[in-house]
């Protein structure tokens, strides 16, 4: 009953997200406008479409809020990591990655349809790769300075189990990490799932996504009583919260990614 009602919402969400709003509302003002009635409302409410296509455009009304989002948290640092192994020397260090888009190129398989595990990961989108990386980088730094680590991997998807393991366990041996370390994490789908399952190994773990998914999730984990530490990667907006440039008053897709992304996040958090 959850996996459906959490297909529902999300299906729902998407009525409210910049683009298909603008053009619900485009809709609502072409039928008001046809009857004699209603003509002033669908006058009115196509100005308010008009307006919001504007504002959610311009980047300067997005932006302050996308980088104080993502923010919120500071990276993980070697400095905060040598911390970690002092404070408990014996326990291992739990890394866990929340999941992202992965499937197989199947156009990159050899002639018996079996491909390599070093290619398996040209099936990870961009945000998985760079949440891996992150979690790569710390894992090779705990084990760097002495201490055990366990990378949880969350992922959700089509591609069976074996192969979803082989690709992780492929991407890991670069950072020097043994497959027998690497857990998937099967059934996730979503992120207050994924929370969920990374406390079943243990009530402290380092939370790694893309940085502005990060202040969720933290969220979700402090409401369960873990003692998730943030890694936040993957920063969209590199200058300063409060830097302005004269590209930031012109409208653009950048605008309305933003808003898209800030909708998602803030419908996520609605998720208890």
């Amino acid at each position: 009953m959850q996996f459906w009602w959490f297909w529902a919402r999300k299906l729902l969400s998407r009525v409210v997200f910049p683009v298909p709003l603008i053009i619900e509302l485009l809709l609502l003002s072409f039928v008001l406008q046809r009857i004699m009635r209603t003509r002033r409302a669908g006058r009115i409410v196509l100005w308010v479409a008009v307006a919001l296509l504007l504002v959610f455009s311009l980047p300067i009304c997005s932006n302050w809020a996308y980088a104080r989002l993502e923010r919120q948290y500071l990276p993980l640092t070697e400095a905060r990591i040598i911390d970690l192994l002092r404070e408990d020397e014996t326990a291992t260090v739990n890394i866990a990655i929340a999941g992202s888009g992965f499937y197989l190129r199947k156009e990159l398989a050899n002639a018996d349809g079996v491909l390599p595990d070093a290619d398996l990961v040209h099936g990870l989108n961009e945000y998985f790769l760079v949440r891996l990386q992150e979690a790569g980088r710390i894992a090779h730094l705990v084990q760097r300075h002495g201490g055990r680590c366990r990378l949880l991997v969350a992922a959700f998807s089509s591609v069976s189990m074996e192969e979803r393991h082989r690709t992780f366990a492929a991407y890991f041996s670069v950072f020097g990490i043994a497959p027998e370390d690497v857990v998937l994490i099967d059934g996730a789908y979503n992120s207050r799932r994924e929370v969920e399952c990374f406390g079943e190994y243990g009530r402290r773990f380092v939370l790694v996504s893309t940085a502005v998914h990060v202040p969720r999730l933290m969220g979700l984990a402090q409401r369960r009583g873990f003692d998730a530490i943030a890694a936040p990667a993957g920063y969209r907006r590199c200058r300063p919260a409060d830097a302005l440039g004269s590209i930031d008053f012109i409208p653009s897709a950048e605008g309305l990614y933003n808003v898209y992304v800030l909708t998602y996040e803030l419908l996520g958090r609605l998720e208890r």
